[in-house]
């Protein structure tokens, strides 16, 4: 019983990992001794847990099985520990979380330096990804989501705020076109898309909506190169007030048909179990402290 407690945190790094070199390199421990201990776990279960090839490592419908017990227990322990020592001990570790780098930009970037300032103890490990993905296997502790269509499944979600994009262009862009007066005209002047949105779009305000549709330009999957080119005055692209604002007070950016925006999409803090070691329960209440302080969706 005790090596099987023990190699339980091992075992949910392989998975997450889906290699056994890199949870080895982030366990610090040889290859070998990760793959010993891993063998061993299956034929003390009696059955195998990953299969393994040249090129990935993925769980078997057992180590699925298997990977969702072994992580609430393994929650449930650090839970206990944090506990007891957390009167003596600063929290500690690390907090991984994926999200998208226009939502850390426009809204979240204070709330994490905040954090940081707050619990040096505590490393935040960020990745920025445009799909969501899957906590139960993928090396994160915490998944920040946008869409109002959120996937059925058995994960927490607690809805953090609501992202509010309008319509921006470079004075450079509008010293050759005119302003616009209606939503319509918005189609007479070249976009910078990002590739996930569709050019036909609908404006809001006052209750009322307005659809058009965009002359796309150029199309990036990255939001920073929208807003590259939109300040090189090469196209009008959508982006929130407050990833806006530094360069509306510069003069590099001017909004466009203001009054008018585009519908919100939710912002969810989605977990795996509502039981998580004291590091990661501690940032998510940052996240929502900071939100509700600084009105940051509202920007």
């Amino acid at each position: 019983m005790k090596s099987l407690l023990n190699d339980m945190p091992l075992f949910l790094e392989v998975a997450r990992q889906k290699s056994f070199t890199q949870a080895a390199e982030i366990l610090d421990i040889p290859d070998s001794t990760v793959s010993r201990r891993i063998s061993a776990l299956e034929k003390e279960l009696g059955v195998r847990l990953l299969n393994r090839n040249s090129r990935s490592v993925e769980l078997t419908d057992s180590g699925k099985e298997f990977f969702e017990y072994c992580d609430n227990i393994v929650a449930e322990v650090e839970a206990a520990r944090d506990c007891l020592v957390g009167t003596n001990n600063s929290p500690s570790g690390k907090v991984r979380i994926s999200l998208r780098n226009d939502i850390y930009l426009s809204h979240l970037s204070g709330a994490f330096i905040e954090f940081a300032q707050k619990w040096p103890d505590i490393q935040l490990h960020a990745t920025y990804n445009k799909h969501w993905v899957d906590l139960m296997t993928e090396p994160f502790d915490l998944d920040i989501r946008v869409g109002n269509d959120m996937p059925a499944s058995n994960l927490v979600s607690r809805r953090l705020g609501q992202t509010k994009p309008a319509i921006y262009a470079s004075p450079l862009l509008m010293d050759k076109y005119d302003f616009p007066e209606s939503v319509e005209d918005l189609r007479k002047i070249p976009a910078i898309a990002i590739a996930s949105m569709d050019e036909k779009i609908s404006l809001w305000k006052d209750g009322q909506s307005q659809t058009v549709t965009l002359k796309a330009a150029h199309r990036f999957t990255c939001g920073g190169a929208c807003l590259g080119f939109a300040l090189a005055g090469l196209g009008l692209t959508l982006l929130s007030p407050g990833r806006a604002a530094p360069y509306v007070k510069a003069g590099e950016l001017v909004r466009l048909l203001d009054g008018w925006s585009l519908p919100g999409e939710d912002v969810h803090l989605v977990s795996v179990s509502s039981r998580m070691p004291k590091r990661v329960r501690l940032f998510m209440d940052h996240l929502f402290e900071y939100s509700s302080r600084t009105n940051c969706w509202d920007l």
